[in-house]
């Protein structure tokens, strides 16, 4: 029958002298390989002065140098890697058989060093994997989104634009963004005083060339600042000042202790008369082949806007003289639109 002897700690076989138990040895004798080990350590250990029951025990040698029957192993986080190959044994997922992850900056595998798939052309601090424009430092993303400006700085995968207006054309060109009508495409309406096509200026194409604010269009003399339409009219003066086709014209008549004014002539919409001092008198407007066309007294105003353009005769006669014709006036009558 064989048996095992132990000797400090390590087992040795001895081989049976019994012939019966021959063919079928123990368990133990059969892993020669592991028995000699065992003994080859246990040879080694004796002629060891640094291992003994006064030894200090050092970590993770895999060697029991105080001879307490326990080598001494340290692993933190459990992970099966003790703390002298394990660089980081707080962390389980962090060992010598944990995968690699890529440019995170951890060393995973404990090889020494990050796994590095990627890189940073523009040391922006963002590498190529997720900044979008890796030729470019100003894009990455940790920048601002700069409107309207065709980049996306911040890699979000939208380019910031702003077009309030909705008419297609961004804040940065549009020049009133409020209004759908004014844009780089929009159809310049001249002398408005407004940009529609955003070109920086309205399209002029008359002149006020005597900068009295009345383009030439509409200024009967625009050499003269003194004559537009917004000027008032100055009697008697053959001038047409407030540009409305004809100069304001009165006729003054003395007559004895009696003054008369008529006026304008021509008219295009009443003959005003003017008695100093107040005299009653009788009003008669012919057409020139003696038709009578209006009579009335003491009327200071002669509504003459139905009739045709043409050539009329006034006759104003006061009727304390006993005289039945004072004047004889002529007016043209001139129509407007």
């Amino acid at each position: 029958m064989g048996y095992i002897i132990i000797i400090d700690g390590v087992k040795e076989a001895q081989a049976s002298t019994n012939s019966n138990n021959a063919a079928n040895p123990p368990e133990e004798l059969s892993n020669k390989e592991q028995i000699q080990e065992n003994l080859h350590n246990y040879q080694e250990q004796k002629g060891n002065a640094n291992i003994n029951p006064s030894k200090a025990e050092i970590a993770n040698t895999g060697i029991d140098e105080n001879c307490d029957g326990i080598s001494l192993i340290i692993d933190e986080d459990g992970d099966g890697w003790n703390s002298s190959i394990d660089c980081d044994d707080t962390n389980a997922s962090v060992n010598g058989a944990a995968t690699e992850i890529a440019n995170n900056g951890i060393d995973e595998d404990c090889d020494g060093m990050d796994l590095v798939t990627a890189v940073d052309l523009d040391n922006d601090g963002f590498t190529n994997d997720v900044d979008c424009d890796d030729n470019n430092s100003n894009i990455n993303p940790a920048q601002a989104e700069i409107a309207n400006s065709g980049f996306d700085e911040n890699c979000d995968g939208i380019s910031l634009i702003i077009d309030e207006d909705g008419d297609g054309w961004n804040s940065s060109i549009d020049c009133d963004d409020m209004n759908a009508s004014i844009n780089g495409a929009a159809t310049e309406i001249p002398n408005n005083d407004i940009d529609e096509d955003c070109d920086g200026m309205d399209l002029v194409t008359l002149q006020d060339q005597d900068g009295d604010g009345f383009l030439e269009d509409v200024d009967c003399n625009d050499e003269d600042p003194n004559i537009n339409s917004g000027v008032e009219e100055i009697p008697n003066n053959g001038i047409d000042e407030d540009c409305d086709g004809e100069d304001l014209t009165t006729s003054i008549h003395e007559l004895e202790g009696v003054t008369l004014r008529l006026y304008p002539n021509p008219v295009s919409d009443f003959i005003r008369i003017e008695c100093y001092p107040l005299q009653i008198f009788d009003v008669a407007l012919f057409h020139l082949d003696g038709t009578l066309l209006h009579h009335s007294r003491n009327s200071p105003l002669i509504d003459i806007r139905a009739l045709p353009s043409g050539l009329y005769l006034l006759n104003v006669t006061l009727a304390a003289s006993n005289q039945a014709v004072i004047e004889k006036v002529f007016v043209v009558i001139l129509r407007t639109g």
